[in-house]
């Protein structure tokens, strides 16, 4: 307006809905309703117009959060807070906000909570709302926003189960006294207008789920994820002989409650398996997935459908996958094999216990033979003696010597060494001049760190055997005039595994 009593101005930036009232809204003095305006209108202080001035805004915060997943899934309980707020200089009777929930979203009938003006007031709520069909009005009736007031609801609703990731919208409406306005969307970061803030009462709840605002009203918008229970289970090979294959049988389903697309089956095969072959196979209306089969030790399934499954244990029936997974032993030691499963982008998995399995495998050398087979020490020549400090097998039909079985530790009798093999063939047996024990783990590839010395031991050289009987032990010194292996054309010292005689 300008200081001229004759003269106004003013700028209005939406002229498509600027409107020009005849006369005064309040007041004796105004020109009467169809009339003319006069500058008199314009300059006598009783002819104000009054209004309200209303808006809504609208947020939504995750309150309870069972699974810890941080999102909203089934059996979370999310709030949503609806703010109205009167910042023209009118009253709003009969006020009343309705809000219909989204489907996926419940509400227990009454539940909300009211404040008018920040206090929380339980006979203004319409205790018969459950956000669906008929029952959406919040409050009870005869309700009114004051200036500078507000009107606030906080609806606790639960989340249900989904199939996929969805995104809820979610807007209320308030009417009365003439106006009909829909709430915008605002999270914890939004900036509002002074009159709004200081308005009695309003404030937005810390924590709110963050929204993407625009010049527009908007809906509050949350999104919901499938929940669904992924189990895998391992078994395979405790324990397999150097070169031949270990397998392993990988069982994965869902528990559920909702079927899942796309889960993330993981194997990292350990080294010491080699030539690593995978294959995929679905029971029920599961589904591998794009890749059935594979090769190498990485593996990394991409699955299909995986319907629930509601089996207490691993399943046998109904819908699964089965995978299997060979590898040849190459390296002897003992390997932990772990295999995961994990829910897609978009779902989450309450239950974490269930999503890894392993099986542990020892690879051992094999055990010795005795049908065709010896076994020598072998020597080199060395100043000023032939030394015996290799083990291998001789093949009794063809007369060959094979691959190295072990090296014996060295000490300075070494032409004296005596081999013998444990009745089970697991174990060879060193006895060296100084009158102690080499003890040799086939299995593990290992010797024995204790030496243990011979009892009764008296002198050198000696002989050992394994007594057909009871597969003990036995030595007893070496009588002959010239022990074999103290000259340079000596043969190997032999020695057979039970059930064959030495």
């Amino acid at each position: 307006m300008t200081s001229d009593p004759y003269k106004a101005s003013g700028i209005y930036s939406n002229v498509a809905s600027f409107k020009l009232v005849y006369g005064a809204r309040t007041g004796a003095n105004g020109s009467t309703a169809g009339g003319r305006l006069t500058a008199l209108d314009f300059f006598r202080t009783d002819a104000v117009v009054t209004r309200a001035s209303v808006d809504g805004y609208k947020s939504v915060k995750l309150t309870t959060d069972p699974d810890g997943s941080g999102s909203g899934t089934a059996g979370d309980t999310l709030t949503y807070t609806i703010t109205y707020v009167n910042t023209g200089n009118a009253a709003v009777s009969n006020f009343q906000i309705t809000d219909l929930l989204p489907t996926g979203l419940t509400a227990a009938a009454g539940a909300q909570t009211v404040r008018l003006n920040g206090t929380a007031t339980p006979a203004a709520r319409n205790t018969g709302y459950t956000g669906a069909g008929a029952n959406t009005n919040l409050l009870a009736t005869g309700q009114s926003l004051p200036v500078n007031g507000t009107v606030s609801v906080d609806i606790p609703v639960t989340v249900g189960t989904v199939s996929a990731k969805a995104s809820l919208l979610n807007q209320a409406a308030a009417t009365g006294g003439g106006v009909a306005i829909n709430s915008d969307n605002v999270d914890s970061t939004t900036i509002f207008p002074p009159s709004v803030a200081a308005a009695t009462g309003f404030s937005v709840p810390s924590g709110s789920i963050a929204q993407t605002q625009t010049a527009s009203v908007d809906p509050t918008t949350v999104n919901v994820f499938p929940t669904t229970d992924l189990a895998i289970n391992k078994t395979g090979s405790a324990s397999v002989v150097l070169g031949s294959v270990a397998s392993y049988t990988l069982t994965v389903w869902n528990k559920g409650p909702a079927a899942v697309t796309g889960a993330t089956i993981t194997d990292t095969v350990p080294g010491n398996l080699t030539v690593v072959n995978w294959n995929c196979a679905a029971s029920g209306t599961a589904t591998c997935g794009g890749v059935s089969s594979g090769t190498g030790n990485a593996i990394n399934i991409t699955a299909g459908i995986l319907p629930v499954n509601p089996a207490a244990g691993v399943p046998t029936s109904g819908s699964f996958l089965t995978i299997t997974v060979t590898g040849t032993a190459s390296t002897v030691g003992s390997l932990t094999n772990i295999a995961s499963v994990a829910v897609p982008t978009g779902s989450t998995d309450p239950v974490g216990g269930n999503n890894s399995s392993q099986q542990v495998t020892n690879i051992t050398h094999p055990n010795l033979t005795c049908s065709t087979t010896l076994y020598g020490l072998f020597g080199s020549f060395t100043t000023p003696q032939l030394t015996y400090r290799t083990i291998a097998p001789i093949d009794t039909v063809n007369g060959t010597v094979g691959a190295t079985i072990a090296t014996v530790p060295s000490n300075s009798n070494e032409r004296n060494y005596s081999l013998s093999v444990s009745a089970d063939g697991g174990k060879f047996f060193v006895g060296g001049a100084d009158g102690t024990l080499k003890i040799y783990d086939v299995a593990s590839g290992q010797w024995d760190a204790l030496t243990p010395t011979i009892p009764g031991f008296t002198t050198s050289p000696f002989r050992m055997g394994i007594t057909k009987a009871s597969g003990a032990l036995r030595a007893a010194p070496d009588t002959s005039a010239q022990a074999p292996g103290s000259g340079p054309f000596s043969p190997p010292r032999l020695t057979r595994s039970r059930p064959c005689q030495i």
